[in-house]
C-alpha cells in the first residue's frame, strides 16, 4: 500500500477529523501495514501488541471475538 493510500486511510478515520495534513503525513510515516487473508488471526487477547498500538481496517472486514469465542462485533472498512 502506496503512502497517499495509507494518508488517505488514516484521514477517512474519524479520530483524525482534527489533524492537519502534516501531522497525516508523520502518522503514515510510521505506520506498518498489514494485510490478511480471510479467517486470519490479527490479534488476540492479551497479546503485547493490544497495549500500544492502533488498528484502523482500510478495506475488508473483520470480526471481533471475546476469550470464550462469542462474537464482539463486526467491524467493516470506512473507505468506499
Amino acid at each position: 500500500m502506496d503512502k497517499d493510500v495509507v494518508q488517505r486511510v488514516i484521514r477517512s478515520s474519524s479520530i483524525s477529523s482534527e489533524l492537519r495534513d502534516p501531522d497525516i503525513a508523520a502518522i503514515a510515516n510510521v505506520v506498518d501495514v498489514g494485510e490478511y487473508k480471510a479467517g486470519a488471526v490479527i490479534l488476540q487477547p492479551g497479546d503485547d501488541a493490544l497495549r500500544d498500538c492502533l488498528l484502523i481496517l482500510a478495506e475488508g472486514e473483520a470480526e471481533a471475538r471475546s476469550k470464550t469465542g462469542g462474537v464482539l462485533g463486526n467491524l467493516k472498512s470506512g473507505i468506499s
